[in-house]
């Protein structure tokens, strides 16, 4: 699980589990796409007797996973998804640039998920 993600999770006293419980027809499937994946799998791992089915899109479990320059090109605000996010954030454009900050700090460091990952 990502830092930024476990970070949310240990303030507020829950794993990513907890969005599952919320659900009243577990157990469920799961869709995780980009940073999602991750938590989506990080979920099933925990609580596999929450969770139906998964489907990873476009995850990356590995930060060595990264073709080069993917990283760096994301650390770029690009106008229009900052204009995107603008239409449908409640913290409005300038906060894009904080979202994509966050990001760009969590894919430097994480996720380092393997097959022998419990």
């Amino acid at each position: 699980m990502t830092a930024t993600v476990r970070q949310w999770f240990a303030e507020h006293g829950r794993g990513p589990e907890s969005l599952v419980l919320l659900h009243p027809g577990a157990p469920v499937r799961l869709l995780g796409y980009s940073d999602g994946a991750v938590v989506a799998l990080e979920v099933a791992r925990r609580r596999p007797d929450l969770v139906r089915d998964v489907v990873l899109v476009a995850g990356v479990f590995r930060r060595d996973g990264w073709e080069p320059g993917v990283l760096e090109e994301a650390e770029t605000v690009v106008a229009p998804m900052a204009d995107a996010y603008a239409e449908v954030s409640p913290d409005g454009r300038e906060h894009f640039a904080v979202m994509m900050a966050k990001s760009a700090q969590m894919r430097r460091g994480e996720p380092m998920l393997t097959g022998e990952t419990r």
